[in-house]
């Protein structure tokens, strides 16, 4: 069976999009992709405007400081600067609003 996948948002090195076969979201960012349960990515964006990048990030030993973001795999992780996060940040709110906006349809 080919497997049938749309694409909800594109920008940059930042895509998203759902298989219509299994129902996976897929976040390919940069060469790193993650597919998620609908419940899981519904999780992960909803948590980013929690997030405070200041609070809650680590000077890495090249004297950088970058955030660790859990996704729905115990052992993947996105690893953001500064810079990285708030780009993902604002492209995660732009996929929640459409997604939101699809459900009312």
């Amino acid at each position: 069976m080919s497997q049938y996948s749309e694409t909800l948002f594109e920008q940059d090195n930042f895509i998203v999009s759902k298989c219509h076969n299994s129902g996976k979201v897929g976040l390919l960012y940069q060469n790193m992709l993650v597919a998620f349960d609908e419940i899981d990515f519904d999780q992960f964006i909803a948590g980013f405007d929690k997030i405070n990048f200041f609070q809650e990030s680590i000077i890495f030993p090249d004297r950088t400081a970058k955030i660790v973001l859990e996704t729905s795999h115990n052992n993947i992780q996105f690893c953001l600067e500064e810079e990285e996060f708030l780009k993902m940040r604002n492209m995660i709110n732009q996929v929640g609003l459409l997604l939101e906006a699809r459900k009312l349809i």
